[in-house]
This record gives C-alpha cells, structure tokens and sequence, in this order.
C-alpha cells in the first residue's frame, strides 16, 4: 500500500527491523508524515514551494521543518 496507509510503515519496520523510537521519517508531504509519528518516529518535513505538499505542515505530527536537509542533519548534535 502507498503511503500514507499505515500498513505500508508497519511493513518497512517488520522487514528490516527498524525500531520506531529510534527512527525518523523524512518526507516533502506532511500527510505522510502523520502514519510515522503515529508509530513513534520522529519526523521531519522537508518544505518546498509545492502547495500541495503542504496540506498538513502545521499539524502536530509534524515535529520538525527545513528547506534545507543537509543543513538540518549537519546541524544535529552528535549522537542524536
């Protein structure tokens, strides 16, 4: 199922063994962000000039926001 159905996330995390609160989810639609905070990841919207892409951005799953991705992991303190 594509996302931002929940099954499709719960398979990833089966398959590869990825524990949720130890994982983020990167995505440029907000909507799709929601099923991954929803498992207990963190996430992050990439923001870009798309107005379609937007629908959701100030929702609460949406924990953090960058234009600028390679500056935002850059700019994470080590370990994190």
């Amino acid at each position: 199922m594509p996302k931002p159905d929940l099954a499709g996330y719960r398979t990833l995390i089966e398959r590869f063994s990825v524990e949720p609160a130890r994982a983020a989810m990167v995505e440029d639609m907000a909507r799709n962000l929601e099923p991954a905070a929803t498992l207990g990841m963190v996430t992050v919207l990439v923001q870009t000039t798309n107005d379609w892409a937007a629908e959701g951005a100030e929702a609460a799953w949406v924990q953090h926001r960058t234009a600028d991705l390679a500056g935002w992991l850059t700019a994470l303190p080590e370990g994190a």
